[in-house]
């Protein structure tokens, strides 16, 4: 008797084998293609956009009025926000992720100044955060939206999920830029471009 279950579990086992021989191929095979396929989607990505505005209304005794606007990947007004912060100078943070074929993702975190901190800063998130998505990238194929919607909740609402599925390699870096010629200026507006390497750069518009 005990014979018999052994010889039917060792079959099983064997059975389980040849399953997994026969499907591993067929899975990697998969998963090779769909991460082909989502690589191919991202080279279409526009990854050099201007994404972040600020025109100074005022500048008065280390207090600096500003009027933000949040632009999406298609030039389109994502939201627009009057500020009043403590400071001569104003400094944007923002989380970016870029992959190996230099395609940059951002993703605006705060702003603040030579007076407040970073830690202390103005959460921009809210501004653009719609359901769990960051609007700036609205209209981009199915596909890719799936893959950014991962990103943000990954890295910027720190959720735990996981993006090894994927199989894309990812390097994220936190970028803050400020006027590096000096401070920002009363009634001048000033503009956040990503490059496709990650870089942003901070210049006055119509430079």
């Amino acid at each position: 008797m005990k014979l018999r279950y052994f010889l039917i579990f060792f079959c099983f086992i064997i059975l389980l084998v040849l399953i997994i021989y026969i499907i591993n191929p067929q899975i990697e095979s998969f998963l090779i293609e769909r991460k082909a396929s989502l690589e191919n989607e991202i080279e279409t990505l526009k990854s050099e956009f201007v994404f972040i505005s600020f025109f100074v209304n005022s500048k008065r005794e280390e207090l600096v009025d500003f009027t933000l606007t949040i632009y999406g990947i298609d030039g389109s007004t994502v939201d627009r926000q009057r500020l009043v912060m403590d400071g001569n100078d104003i400094f944007i943070e923002s989380k970016v992720i870029t992959t190996k074929n230099n395609k940059a993702i951002v993703f605006p975190i705060k702003v603040f100044s030579d007076i407040i901190p970073s830690k202390e800063g103005k959460s921009l998130v809210p501004f653009y955060e719609k359901d769990e998505f960051p609007a700036i990238y609205t209209g981009v194929e199915t596909k890719i939206s799936n893959f950014i919607k991962d990103l943000f909740e990954f890295y910027v609402l720190e959720k735990n999920i996981s993006l090894k599925r994927y199989g894309l390699e990812l390097k994220n870096m936190d970028v803050v830029v400020h006027q590096l010629s000096g401070n920002v200026e009363e009634n001048k507006e000033y503009e956040c471009l990503i490059h496709p390497d990650g870089g942003i750069e901070l210049r006055e518009k119509n430079e």
